[in-house]
């Protein structure tokens, strides 16, 4: 639920000086003059009013300006409802201007211009008056008015018995049961088109708001005259929820006037010599008016702040509390004056029982108070049930994300301590544990969880991994990169939650633990195969410069230079410069090259590749773009075409997929983590053709959507 926000007081102070401004005048000099012989005689309000209503903009004031509105927002509406039903004598107007406002808004949303430009802009400057007329006391799906096809057109009959506005409007929004489909369907029926009949409703209050029965026998419509041809109802409901809110901020305006006049007569009344005012069952009966009030009003003002973020489209419990609290609050307020004003209470020639009926009135509209309070009952209900139900799926999806995080750790602990090997040949878990040395109820446990993951099969009394992983495990460099990932993974999650609970967390590769940089690096052996076997043969003549004698290759962010070992020992006639801008890391490559005695074919530079100043010298340049800061990575790409030579390919990998689901979140928070910011494929095609590049391509990944390729040549000299 939105709080009422903090300028929001000082807003609705400027909003009521507008009113008095901009609308004062013409309540004061339009509206009251006729207000009570309105009332005495069942008068409706003059089509004049509701023009000089439209030409000063109250009619458009929450309508968009494309139909000549202002495109003022609900909070503002609802305050603009309550101050000008503070000033306002008739209760009658205010209700009919948003409810045309409210039908104005189903025609525009339909975004039809036909309806648009003939029902909603001359709605908006009072020329027109279009009431719905929804009412028939039943359940809409057992709506007596029927519509029907016929003729290309539509055929209505029904009657709808209180329609708010009847007698002076021009059209009305009619809602009708289709009768094949029994769909609801709305339709906008002209006064004017054949069979249509308004009869006048006397009422006991609202006099002025000339309500009345409409009638439908044989009324034919165009196709055009379809509003909404699916589901009306959902509409409707749409304009029901505004209406209980609005209707709320006017009931709350109308009490603020009753309860100042109210105080002021009885300031002029003495018993005994004393003020009745100074009598201390008066004044608590003023307190308990004071109360419900402003009680009232900070729910409204509540539920209007509710309407800046999103809504349920069809049912707003906040606006419905508001809507049913107020109109008790108000019934309460108007017996309290009529009692403090005894016998003028109930004297036509004083406002106070006028009060009272128009009150009924104006809470009647929109669900009757034990309708409201059964949505509401209804409401609670579900959404108890359901927070109860969002609950436990969030409890169950903890329990699921630990069992995994356990499951993925008795994984990568298999392939350390080389239980996973044990399972080659068909093993007991006591076998397992004894050549390993370790717990047998451990081991059988481990295994018992591997078998759940489906990594490893059951066989009787012994355990044998699955043929899939045989695969893995039996494949050296594809071995070694798994085993290696899940280090990695391991210890990079460990040191994040480390830095989460120091309140440290950061973005960028800062880890310079030699552990994790070696682990980091050992799925390079999978990535040149992939380079080698597969990518180089989709990009045009890269094989070719690879295996000749003179190949230079370039690996940008070498990290423990896995990846250029490996390619020196697939390319024997490579030469191979990795950068790095981390001394620690280029430690831990120095040690690797040396171990791997290729000290003569790898140089090895502690430098950016913002900093790459080589010129025309490599034919391939291999850049972990996952791990680059996008800036460094931007100014960097000119730095590496320039470096290649013409015709040579520089490849970019990246993690980052768009997508909801888990798989394409992780892979942009790996990268955010590791970079500052997540580079999707589409955005790295756009930087590396900023930079010059010619013939940049997605490049098909072949290990199953988990990693991705951009590849870009540099195409002439001088790129």
């Amino acid at each position: 639920m939105t709080a009422l926000r903090e300028h929001d007081t000082e807003r609705i102070a400027c909003l009521a000086a507008e009113v008095e401004r901009r609308f004062g005048p013409f309540v004061h000099e339009w509206v009251n003059p006729g207000a009570d012989g309105r009332d005495r005689t069942g008068e409706p309000l003059p089509r004049a009013l509701l023009r000089e209503a439209g030409r000063i903009g109250l009619l458009g004031f929450s309508l968009p300006p494309e139909v000549g509105g202002q495109g003022r927002d609900k909070f503002e509406w609802g305050i603009v409802l309550e101050e000008v039903s503070r000033l306002s004598r008739d209760a009658g107007l205010l209700p009919v201007v948003d409810v045309n406002a409210g039908v104005a808004e189903v025609l525009i949303g339909t975004g039809r211009p036909e309806l648009i430009e003939r029902y909603a802009v001359p709605m908006a400057a009072g020329v027109r008056i279009c009431p719905p007329a929804a009412y028939e006391g039943r359940d809409p799906f057992d709506y007596l008015t029927t519509a029907r096809e016929a003729g290309g057109g539509w055929r209505l009959d029904g009657s709808k018995p209180f329609v708010g506005g009847a007698v002076f409007a021009d059209a009305f929004l009619v809602y009708a049961r289709e009768k094949e489909s029994g769909d609801i369907l709305s339709f906008v029926v002209e006064r004017g088109d054949a069979g249509v009949c308004v009869d006048r409703l006397p009422t006991t209050g609202l006099r002025s708001m000339g309500f009345g029965t409409l009638s439908m026998d044989d009324v034919r419509l165009p196709e055009e005259r379809l509003v909404v041809g699916v589901d009306a109802l959902s509409a409707m409901n749409t304009y029901l929820r505004n209406r209980r809110l609005m209707t709320a901020c006017s009931v709350v305006g109308h009490m603020r006037a009753l309860f100042d006049a109210c105080v002021l007569a009885l300031d002029d009344r003495q018993r005994g010599g004393r003020s009745v005012l100074e009598f201390p069952n008066v004044q608590r009966t003023v307190g308990e008016m004071y109360t419900a009030l402003h009680t009232s009003r900070a729910m409204v003002h509540r539920a209007l702040a509710t309407t800046y973020g999103q809504r349920d489209q069809f049912f707003d419990p906040v606006s419905t509390v508001a809507k049913e609290f107020v109109a008790e609050q108000a019934i309460k307020v108007g017996l309290a004056v009529m009692d403090l004003q005894g016998g003028e209470g109930y004297m036509r020639r004083h406002p106070w029982e006028r009060y009272m009926r128009d009150t009924l009135g104006l809470i009647g509209g929109q669900g009757a108070q034990e309708l409201l309070l059964i949505q509401l009952g209804q409401h609670a209900t579900l959404e108890i049930k359901h927070r109860q139900e969002r609950m436990e799926k969030a409890q169950r999806t903890i329990s699921e994300l630990t069992e995994g995080w356990w499951a993925f750790t008795v994984f990568a602990s298999g392939l350390e301590s080389g239980l996973l090997d044990q399972l080659l040949a068909p093993t007991t878990a006591d076998e397992a544990a004894r050549r390993l040395g370790a717990p047998p109820p451990l081991v059988d446990e481990m295994l018992q969880v591997l078998v759940a993951t489906g990594l490893v099969r059951r066989l009787g009394e012994r355990f044998a991994i699955s043929d899939g992983l045989e695969t893995i495990l039996t494949a050296g460099p594809l071995r070694t990169a798994v085993a290696s990932e899940a280090r990695s993974t391991l210890l990079q999650g460990d040191r994040f939650f480390d830095r989460s609970r120091q309140r440290a967390l950061a973005v960028g590769w800062h880890d310079d633990d030699p552990e994790l940089l070696e682990a980091q690096g050992g799925p390079s052996a999978v990535l040149s195969e992939i380079l080698l076997g597969k990518l180089a043969q989709q990009l045009d003549g890269l094989d070719e410069r690879l295996n000749r004698p003179d190949a230079r290759l370039l690996d940008v962010g070498t990290g423990s230079a896995r990846a250029a070992v490996e390619l020196c020992r697939r390319l024997p006639m490579a030469h191979v410069v990795g950068i790095d801008p981390m001394a620690e890391t280029i430690t831990v490559a120095e040690r690797v090259v040396a171990e791997a005695g290729l000290g003569d074919r790898i140089e090895l530079r502690k430098q950016g590749v913002e900093e790459l100043d080589d010129a025309d010298r490599f034919d391939f340049a291999w850049v972990a773009a996952v791990f680059l800061p996008p800036a460094a990575l931007r100014s960097g790409l000119r730095t590496v075409l320039r470096s290649l030579r013409v015709g040579g390919w520089a490849l970019l990998l990246t993690l980052s997929v768009p997508g909801t689901d888990l798989r394409s979140s992780v892979s942009r928070f790996q990268n955010v983590r590791w970079a500052g910011q997540a580079l999707l494929p589409d955005e790295l095609v756009r930087m590396m053709e900023e930079a010059g590049f010619g013939s940049v391509r997605l490049v098909p990944e072949p290990l199953g959507n988990t990693l991705h390729f951009v590849a870009g040549r540099r195409v002439e000299r001088g790129s």
